[in-house]
């Protein structure tokens, strides 16, 4: 059976909003305190380290206004690129990640510096998943903990390289 995409983002959002309900709700209180305490991605954890190495590479999605919006992860440092309509770089940033689980609940948190990983509550984070090649970035859906979009929503990213 062939899923169109507005059934596939329904059910990727069910997906990750049913697991973090099964987790015991958004607020996520029960991170593994030795996962907590690692500037690092846990790659003995074997879900992971799966995504660890399939998020290495080049993603992108549209922008609104016509421009391209870039992810460039090599190893636990993620580059974004702003570029505009005639392919222009307009603004670049960078910062470092690591991805953690509660239970069936993926986040991907990210800070300035790995040692602000340590403390990873304290750092932006978001729900997150992978399938096939298509990186699912959803902010604004843990009430505890800081994001970068106020409003829950999903960004579709597909991968280029």
């Amino acid at each position: 059976m062939k899923l169109s995409l507005n059934t596939h983002r329904g059910l990727v959002l069910f997906a990750l909003l049913g697991a973090s309900v099964l987790s015991g709700g958004l607020s996520l209180p029960r991170l593994v305190a030795a996962e907590e305490a690692s500037g690092k991605t846990d790659l003995t954890d074997k879900d992971l380290k799966k995504d660890y190495e399939k998020l290495q590479g080049k993603w992108q999605r549209f922008r609104k206004n016509g421009g391209l919006q870039v992810k460039l992860i090599d190893g636990n440092k993620e580059t974004m690129q702003y570029i505009d309509v005639d392919g222009k770089l307009e603004r670049e940033r960078s910062v470092f990640f690591k991805l953690e689980k509660d239970g069936p609940v993926k986040l991907y948190v990210f800070a300035n510096s790995e040692e602000s990983l340590e403390n990873s509550r304290e750092c932006p984070s978001y729900l997150y998943d992978i399938v096939d090649d298509v990186f699912y970035d959803a902010p604004g859906f843990l009430h505890n903990r800081p994001t970068y979009s106020r409003t829950p929503v999903i960004y579709e990213w597909f991968k280029v390289e």
